[in-house]
């Protein structure tokens, strides 16, 4: 995702650019997106920031798997009925 996203669907407010693990983890944590390498946000103007890109993840295998057993925080008698058996994540290694 990056800002080409943003151009396209205005409803979106950011978008993470390359390694975005880390960007959207500070950015769920309440930080201030303007400050978050590999985020790009709207301005209260509609303008769009670009904060550049995250510095690479080396290793990647220092990302943790999903934690499954609290995804969506769905109590257990309520998970037979609902589907998250599955995550989607793409990852690209640079050329």
């Amino acid at each position: 995702m990056d800002q080409d996203l943003l151009h396209k669907i205005p409803t979106v407010d950011y978008a993470a650019k390359r390694e975005g693990e880390f960007s959207m983890l500070r950015l769920v944590n309440g930080e201030d997106p303007k400050t978050i390498p590999g985020i790009v946000s709207r301005t209260r103007f509609g303008t769009l920031q670009d904060n550049g890109d995250y510095p690479p993840i080396k290793p990647v295998d220092q990302l943790p798997f999903p934690d499954r057993e609290n995804f969506w925080m769905i109590p257990e008698e309520e998970r037979q009925f609902v589907d998250v058996s599955y995550v989607v994540s793409i990852r690209r290694m640079p050329i």
